[in-house]
């Protein structure tokens, strides 16, 4: 549930940025700072009410869900989701939704050797969704 509602976050944020450019792919969080493209673009996210919608909108997904599934917890879903820094939020959606358009484009090439390295990166990323997860169960 909660790698699902990052991903909607991930494009609701890209969309609405999309004038900026990102730069440094594949990079660790301090580098991605470190490029004033990068910090831009999160300063705009922040002062548009990017980032607050998108942590409403989650939580409003996580209670949807949990209409479906009872074993959701979204107190502890909104409990951690408060903890997470705006700055590891942007972070975290700009990575995922770059690997799911890697992850797309190798799709649409046909591309199984790649679609499968990507899908192994992926599984090893310890991002915001599994963070959530561990801490507040997995849905």
């Amino acid at each position: 549930m909660f790698t699902i509602s990052l991903k909607r976050l991930s494009v609701v944020i890209v969309c609405c940025l999309s004038s900026h450019s990102f730069a440094a792919e594949n990079t660790g969080m301090s580098e991605f700072y470190a490029d004033e493209k990068n910090k831009i673009a999160f300063k705009n996210a922040v002062s548009s009410g990017m980032l607050q919608k998108g942590r409403d909108q989650m939580k409003t997904m996580c209670l949807k869900e949990k209409d479906k599934k009872n074993s959701l917890d979204c107190e502890c879903f909104e409990r951690e989701l408060k903890k997470i820094s705006d700055e590891e939020m942007f972070y975290d959606s700009i990575t995922s939704y770059r690997e799911f358009q890697e992850r797309v484009q190798a799709s649409k090439d046909n591309n199984q050797e790649k679609l499968k390295q990507l899908e192994q990166k992926h599984a090893k990323r310890y991002g915001m969704g599994k963070k959530l997860d561990k801490v507040c169960g997995k849905s």
